[in-house]
């Protein structure tokens, strides 16, 4: 688990899927296409697996 201070922005370079775990929440498994972009909020602890057997390829951003 981690904790960004910032919010931030995941731009996909390949496709996959990821498992997000915040703790008090039910597991979110997400299937991205590489070019889709994600946010979060700053101040969230969170978890990010990659069930698959194939790497993915993400580019975070942190937003000042």
């Amino acid at each position: 688990m981690h904790t960004h201070d910032l919010p931030h922005v995941g731009v996909i370079l390949s496709d996959g899927t990821l498992v997000f775990t915040e703790r008090g929440k039910a597991d979110e498994t997400v299937r991205f296409s590489a070019g889709s972009v994600g946010y979060r909020e700053a101040n969230v602890t969170h978890q990010v697996a990659n069930p698959g057997k194939t790497p993915m390829r993400v580019i975070e951003v942190e937003l000042k």
